[in-house]
């Protein structure tokens, strides 16, 4: 049996509430579940609940990224049944209606190695026919998701999508503050350059197409990469911190721009969950390429360092390196960028001599990928 096409069914014990006939029983809910794997990641999906993506689990360490999902039936007889949701994994979800602690089955229209698509009438009991396509290419850590849904309701209707990603945060809930690490990339309002801005738990507009957690006891970077052409101004992300179970939880999200909807009209957006094993620190991600940026001060002549890494594998092909002032002044260089493979970093290095002096930002442009702007560090040449 190829192993992206097993067909798990997730044992659950009975709880009953009480010996007394009549009482409610309390039951939990059997989800079967799909599994995607390949050589760094298994992904397990619900059919019966919509489609969510329930787990992704890192193979190396089997560590669970996500704060699984966990449902009750509350059974009053043969006819009455009420099932709800701790509303945790992976979903998306809508501001006009909260989906997060519903099930539907959905209907498994395609699955091959690498990928399933999901459909279903009336998702949600909204007037909205769902389809959903997941992908788990080989050798990769990206987990690509694309929603469309087609709209049969009232003309003039505004929908605003929304996808949420509870992380699991572990024991104790004290100690929550020293283990996640989250980044949201803003707009600077001095400069033209961006900002990392770390602990911000609030909404955020973003300047960029992603949102990242660094988990350092696990030794990975976990974000959320949105397709730019599905941003548009009035999309916003999400992060706060929570707990339930005496667990903690990390939440991210997006949620995109509201849009209004006639009747038959398709709206469609893309994403990827993009796993960085080994990588401890983040900057900037430029198409799936993580990176960050380090300055080597111990001995003259300074040196830059930038470390990359790939979330799916990338061709051989020259990289440019950038460094601009704030008054104009620009120096560039070239470098030779061997293939790069998910859960390797590569380190280039660039010796800082004969610069002006002046505070310098690096950006630059990896082929196939595009140009990308480190917001840290700032590079102070005196």
């Amino acid at each position: 049996m190829k192993n992206l096409k097993k067909l798990l069914c997730c044992a659950a014990a009975v709880i009953t509430t009480s010996a007394v006939a009549g009482e409610p029983e309390i039951q939990e809910v059997k989800y079967q579940k799909l599994i995607l794997q390949n050589e760094f990641l298994t992904v397990e999906l619900l059919p019966e609940s919509m489609g969510r993506i329930d787990q992704i689990t890192l193979k190396k360490n089997n560590y669970n990224i996500l704060y699984p999902r966990h449902s009750l039936c509350t059974n009053y007889g043969t006819l009455l049944k009420n099932v709800k949701g701790n509303a945790f994994g992976s979903a998306d979800t809508f501001l006009q209606r909260d989906l997060r602690s519903m099930d539907q089955k959905m209907n498994v229209e395609q699955i091959d190695d690498n990928t399933v698509v999901f459909s279903v009438k009336n998702y949600g009991g909204m007037p909205i026919t769902m389809t959903r396509t997941i992908t788990l290419a080989p050798n990769s850590t990206l987990v690509k998701t694309e929603s469309q849904f087609q709209w049969h309701g009232k003309g003039g209707s505004e929908i605003t999508p929304r996808w949420d990603f509870f992380l699991n945060g572990g024991d104790p809930l004290p100690k929550r503050s020293n283990l996640f690490i989250p980044l949201v990339r803003l707009q600077s309002l001095d400069s033209k350059y961006d900002k990392l801005y770390r602990w911000k738990q609030r909404t955020v507009v973003p300047s960029d197409n992603f949102m990242a957690v660094i988990i350092p006891p696990q030794d990975l970077t976990f974000a959320l990469i949105v397709d730019p052409d599905s941003l548009q101004q009035g999309s916003k992300f999400y992060t706060l911190s929570g707990g339930y179970n005496k667990k903690w939880y990390w939440w991210m999200a997006f949620m995109l721009a509201p849009q209004k909807m006639d009747p038959e009209s398709v709206r469609k957006y893309s994403f990827a969950a993009a796993v960085y094993p080994g990588l401890k620190n983040l900057h900037e991600i430029c198409g799936d390429i993580g990176m960050y940026a380090y300055v080597t001060k111990r001995s003259q002549p300074w040196r830059l360092g930038l470390v990359m890494m790939a979330a799916t594998p990338t061709e051989q092909c020259t990289i440019q390196l950038r460094m601009t002032s704030k008054d104009g002044k620009s120096f560039e260089k070239n470098f030779d960028l061997p293939q790069l493979s998910p859960g390797k970093m590569h380190n280039v290095t660039w010796t800082l001599s004969g610069f002006p002096a002046g505070k310098y930002h690096i950006s630059g442009s990896i082929p196939g990928k595009g140009d990308f702007t480190l917001p840290e560090p700032v590079i102070d040449i005196k």
